[in-house]
């Protein structure tokens, strides 16, 4: 199943509570970036609106948001995943997370995590 973003609804992202500060600030450029080429996007504090999942293997949801979708034994490891219609950025750690984030937008958006610096 696909995922897509339009101009028409506004996307709502879930973030795991106890998530770090660097990961509020990734899913904030993420927003930022949905926003430039194709859509809305929005925090939400209710894990049943959302429609983007953000969760560390650090934090106590993360066997409920990431249900066996990926067990993580070194820092910094992290997947992104589309199921039903969801999408889920998964990590090790805060930094697995980021590098989940920012993956995704780089392969899927062509945008690079650095492009403001070049």
């Amino acid at each position: 199943m696909s995922f897509t973003f339009n101009g028409a609804e506004t996307k709502k992202i879930y973030i795991a509570f106890g998530e770090k500060e660097s990961v509020c600030l990734a899913v904030n450029d993420f927003i930022g970036d949905v926003h430039k080429i194709c859509g809305e996007a929005e925090i939400t504090s209710n894990p049943q609106q959302a429609d983007i999942f953000v969760c560390s293997q650090d934090c106590e949801e993360f066997s409920s948001i990431a249900n066996g979708k990926a067990i993580f034994t070194h820092e910094e490891e992290f997947c992104y995943c589309i199921e039903n219609g969801k999408i889920y950025f998964l990590g090790a750690d805060d930094l697995g997370v980021m590098w989940a984030i920012y993956t995704f937008v780089e392969k899927e958006f062509q945008i690079p995590p650095f492009y403001y610096f070049e």
